[in-house]
């Protein structure tokens, strides 16, 4: 599957099953990875904020059902997102049709978790920090 190109689509799919255990990560149409899997019994109000990469969502799914890799290759394959069926729950296409205005924002956090920039269609906040972590200049562009 390779490393991530800048201004290249990827195509990326996780792939739960409750029943069997185990999640699987494909990129491109292959598989990364396939691992044992429990989710939590309680999910936490928050979700963390490492590890996050900076990007744009151009098409989203959520099924109530594992994805199969081959599903995933097809679409890969075909260059077009898979249809809605039964098994959707959640389908965005990001394409501005939905008759919902939503402004993209991108926050970009440092390897200490702390907030580093805000992209708006309009404007970036940039903030910088201190050795103590204090917040001591926003800059606004």
């Amino acid at each position: 599957a390779g490393v991530a190109v800048a201004d290249q689509s990827i195509d990326v799919c996780m792939s739960w099953d409750a029943t069997v255990g185990t999640r699987e990560l494909m990129v491109n149409g292959q598989s990364i990875g396939k691992k044992a899997f429990t989710a939590a019994m309680n999910l936490p109000n928050e979700v963390g904020l490492v590890n996050n990469f900076a990007t744009f969502v151009d098409d989203l799914r959520i099924s109530n059902r594992a994805r199969t890799l081959v599903e995933h290759q097809a679409a890969f394959q075909s260059n077009q997102p898979l249809p809605i069926d039964v098994d959707t729950t959640l389908k965005m296409n990001f394409d501005n049709n939905s008759g919902v205005s939503l402004p993209m924002i991108n926050y970009v956090y440092d390897n200490l978790n702390y907030l580093n920039s805000i992209t708006t269609p309009n404007k970036t906040i940039n903030y910088q920090y201190d050795g103590n972590g204090n917040l001591i200049r926003r800059i606004i562009n």
